[in-house]
């Protein structure tokens, strides 16, 4: 897949676009929420979900996400990151 940056880093095999989040699941399977007092986090979100299992099967891969810089900005900066 084309040439590496400025000859910085080897190509990408994949490139995802979107968001990250974590997901938290309780681990007291059955019980009610404030029964639970342990709880397991997991990558969350579609693109993140892709670029974390294609890098554990050996492809390069990254993942491209925005953010805004406050909860009430209207603008958003790009802000890359590599899996």
């Amino acid at each position: 897949m084309g040439e590496a940056v400025e000859g910085k880093y080897p190509p990408l095999d994949v490139i995802t676009i979107g968001r990250a989040s974590v997901d938290l699941y309780g681990q007291q399977i059955g019980s009610r929420l404030e029964d639970i007092t342990s709880f397991a986090k997991s990558v969350g979100g579609c693109p993140a979900n892709i670029s974390v299992g294609t890098a554990r099967l050996g492809l390069r891969s990254a993942l491209s996400r925005w953010a805004a810089s406050s909860a009430s900005s209207s603008g958003a900066r790009a802000s890359p990151s590599m899996a």
